[in-house]
């Protein structure tokens, strides 16, 4: 079992939330499905800037509101587009389905993705490159993914439009990313983690070399990621997870998801590969939605 303290050490940060950015209104702006899209820059003195897409429903606000953080998949020039609807994989539009749903959700890039490419041609490079520099200063990559959504939760939450308790949701490296930054925030009161559990002793003994940000120094001290959801209290979580998953195999997910406090969490397995099959999104969407509005 580990504290919400151990989890915010792991990743050098402080109980306080992050300060509120401020938002730099983009020039783009369209419609899919009744939900708007609008582009928006989230800057931050000192910090960098965070490009994102904010989705708002046909409703009229106040609106519950959430973060959506995108997967990797190797796709580099993929970030927030992809659950906003707008390219990819349609399997991957979790944004615009809770947008659909009454929900307003941000989604801002990652380092690396998309409008936060690097210069390099070899864009896995930069990542790693990025990574090795902040294991250099004593931080991860997790902890930089971790501080920009929690950004992007500071900016929800001071909002005018935006009403009650929030919420996240993400795949593979985004539903990673969600399990930390639920662990650290309680401004996150409900969380969907889509093929995004599992541990580091499931990716040794099945030889997976994962993503960069989840070799988080000391994260195994702490009891690996099953760990990281032991510290997720009074909020909850849907997980999913699939049988034939090749980069989060099906009994790491299930180790990491026996962490959670019983009660908190369930956990969706279904038949197939990494991904986040129409059905699974829509009952998460479905049920993220349910949490939001409940506790508003």
């Amino acid at each position: 079992m580990a504290s919400r303290k151990q989890v915010l050490e792991l990743l050098g940060r402080q109980e306080s939330p992050e300060a509120t950015p401020t938002a730099s209104w983009g020039s783009f702006q369209s419609s899919v499905d009744g939900v708007s899209i609008r582009s928006l820059t989230l800057v931050r003195e000192g910090a960098g800037d965070i490009p994102s897409l904010f989705l708002t429903p046909a409703t009229p606000g106040p609106w519950p509101g959430a973060v959506a953080v995108h997967q990797h998949n190797g796709q580099y020039h993929l970030g927030k587009s992809e659950p906003a609807g707008l390219a990819g994989d349609p399997h991957m539009k979790y944004a615009l389905e809770l947008a659909k749903r009454g929900v307003a959700v941000i989604v801002p890039d990652l380092i690396g993705f998309e409008a936060r490419r690097g210069p390099w041609d070899n864009e896995r490079g930069f990542e790693q490159f990025v990574s090795a520099n902040l294991l250099a200063e004593g931080s991860s990559l997790q902890a930089k993914h971790v501080t920009d959504v929690l950004a992007a939760v500071s900016w929800l939450d001071d909002h005018t439009d935006i009403e009650g308790p929030l919420g996240m949701i993400g795949h593979s490296l985004g539903g990673q990313v969600t399990l930390f930054a639920t662990a650290c925030d309680p401004r996150i009161r409900a969380s969907v983690i889509s093929c995004g559990l599992g541990t580091i002793e499931s990716f040794r003994t099945m030889n997976i070399l994962h993503n960069p940000s989840v070799y988080v120094p000391g994260i195994l001290a702490i009891g690996d990621m099953t760990g990281v959801a032991s510290a997720i209290e009074n909020q909850a979580v849907f997980a999913t997870a699939g049988t034939e998953d090749e980069h989060a195999p099906l009994w790491g997910a299930q180790d990491a998801f026996a962490g959670f406090t019983p009660g908190t969490a369930q956990l969706e397995v279904f038949d197939g590969p990494h991904d986040f099959p129409p059905a699974s999104l829509a009952r998460a969407a479905d049920w993220l939605t349910a949490q939001l509005v409940a506790t508003k």
